[in-house]
């Protein structure tokens, strides 16, 4: 398969997966070069689905590197309920809510909620977007903040065991939802919620306290790495988690619970709030 191919072109011709023994498909560069003297990219694209339902049986593994429009619209053109284990999806630029949500929600039409293990999404800022966020530039920041929206359609896949998002600025998640996420993603054994960025707003503190952890190693007790944000630079953030380890030793009982959780192997914080004025041996596990 070509380096750079035209997208609109495989998607017509691919049909060969449904015998070929082959289970990765690339696209490089995708919404690229115009090839509009062959054709013209993604117009009319059929939904294989109503022509050829055995289309991509085999196909296992993606990876596809453009906008989150142009991703999406590659997902919609699949038939429904691919028995694909791994996605990844690679993205240039800074994005909002509703675009990291377009281009999960095309990998909801297109994909089996059993079978998919892996997603990775990324987006790199390129020289101009951090030239842009670092000047003043007229541009509103707040447009970036990104939060549950975001990734909220994954949370259909109760089954993953790899969930990596970096999308250039961080995932401001509440307690709420990281404890949602705790409960729904219970087998995940690595966990990286934009826990390595490259921009950060200064002026808006992280809505997640300490007792985000505990969610995690309460529920998910397969896991191994986890990447999030958080505030844990005052004093409510660690009340929060008191609250949260005591309600733990109410709840369940001690043979089945542990703090720190006996699974985990590492913790990155990235761009949270550590600065501390409190001691924090008052956390007793």
């Amino acid at each position: 398969m070509p380096s750079k191919p035209d997208t609109c072109i495989i998607l017509h011709d691919c049909r060969f997966l449904t015998t070929s023994p082959r289970s990765n498909v690339t696209a490089s560069q995708v919404g690229g070069p115009d090839h509009s003297g062959l054709r013209k990219p993604f117009e009319e694209i059929p939904r294989l689905s109503s022509s050829a339902p055995e289309a991509f049986s085999s196909l296992k593994n993606v990876t596809f590197d453009g906008s989150p429009d142009i991703i999406s619209r590659i997902f919609f053109a699949f038939p429904a309920n691919r028995a694909i284990q791994s996605a990844t999806l690679r993205m240039h630029g800074l994005y909002t809510n509703a675009d990291i949500a377009l281009v999960l929600s095309g990998v909801v039409a297109a994909v089996s909620k059993e079978s998919l293990q892996k997603i990775i999404i990324t987006s790199v800022l390129s020289n101009n977007d951090l030239s842009h966020w670092d000047a003043d530039s007229g541009i509103d920041t707040r447009q970036f903040i990104l939060d549950i929206h975001a990734i909220e359609p994954a949370l259909q896949f109760q089954n993953l065991d790899i969930f990596s998002a970096c999308l250039g600025v961080p995932l401001y998640l509440t307690d709420e939802d990281h404890l949602r996420i705790a409960q729904t993603w219970r087998s995940v054994q690595l966990l990286y919620l934009s826990s390595i960025v490259q921009r950060v707003i200064r002026t808006h503190k992280p809505p997640a306290s300490i007792a985000s952890l505990v969610h995690y190693a309460r529920y998910c007790h397969r896991l191994k790495a986890l990447g999030l944000c958080l505030d844990a630079s005052t004093k409510a953030s660690v009340d929060a988690c008191v609250q949260a380890v005591d309600a733990c030793g109410e709840s369940i009982p001690e043979t089945n619970f542990s703090l720190p959780s006996p699974s985990i192997q590492m913790v990155e914080f990235g761009p949270s709030w550590l600065e501390c004025n409190f001691d924090p041996v008052q956390i007793n596990f």
